[in-house]
């Protein structure tokens, strides 16, 4: 799965998982950093890049809960490059953990940002969701 969208106020998060609620109150890179180091305790050797965020979300060795959300109630506010990146890796994760089973990684936007994030998709070459995604 790439990326699901859905109404999020009415989504029923399981509670025996770790889920990040991503809005516009995270206005930089460093809130992000911050943001998902705080949610998902990242290890200390954890690097505050996106080499390194890269890293430790292809890892979660540390977390017990088998389920990871990250829930886009609507898109952080980051410079161009950097919400490129972000996109791009959220989906890279997402298909990454498709192939294995120790955790399962949730890639949730709100329906009401589903023609944003298809439009920044399409224009940053990044896999588009299909409509099939999309739950009315």
């Amino acid at each position: 799965m790439i990326y699901k969208f859905v109404d999020i106020n009415s989504l029923v998060i399981p509670r025996n998982c770790y889920s990040a609620y991503v809005d516009e109150h995270i206005n930089s890179k460093h809130e992000l950093f911050q943001f998902f180091n705080d949610t998902f305790h990242f290890p200390e050797w954890w690097g505050w890049n996106w080499d390194a965020l890269d890293d430790v979300c292809r890892d979660f060795s540390w977390l017990r809960d088998e389920d990871i959300y990250i829930l886009n109630k609507s898109l952080p506010i980051l410079k161009e490059d950097d919400l490129r990146i972000y996109l791009g890796s959220i989906s890279m994760y997402s298909n990454f953990w498709d192939d294995y089973p120790e955790h399962n990684f949730n890639v949730i936007f709100d329906n009401s940002i589903y023609s944003n994030v298809c439009a920044l998709c399409e224009q940053y070459k990044i896999p588009l969701p299909s409509d099939d995604k999309k739950e009315k």
